[in-house]
């Protein structure tokens, strides 16, 4: 029996996130299907967007204080994309968690102010 093993988030997450683009953009805020969400991403906003989706899924199975850590991670993370691709971010929070965090966690994770772990 072969056991099919589960892709990596940062692999999982930009193939759903274009799944979404293209099929249902109103649901991550876009007005018209894009095929191509992740085509603005530079090279260094990649890599940052890969450790947001790692980070992302260790908040989603950390307790109070593990979670700190991890939205601080994650805002790490969103700053060193560019602000006009940080939105990709943001859109890929359902992937992993629910569509109602996505409300909850973005303003955390684009706070000026410092979260203390």
């Amino acid at each position: 029996m072969s056991l099919a093993k589960e892709k990596p988030v940062c692999e999982s997450g930009p193939k759903w996130l274009k799944e979404v683009a293209t099929n249902f953009p109103s649901r991550i805020g876009l007005e018209q299907s894009n095929k191509s969400p992740l085509a603005p991403l530079t090279g260094q906003d990649y890599q940052a967007y890969r450790t947001f989706l790692h980070a992302l899924e260790l908040y989603g199975y950390c307790d109070d204080e593990g979670r700190r850590h991890a939205l601080i991670c994650m805002q790490h993370a969103v700053r060193a994309m560019q602000p006009h691709t940080q939105w990709i971010a943001r859109a890929s929070i359902p992937h992993l968690l629910d569509w109602g965090d996505q409300q909850k966690l973005w303003p955390l994770i684009v706070t000026q102010e410092k979260v203390s772990a």
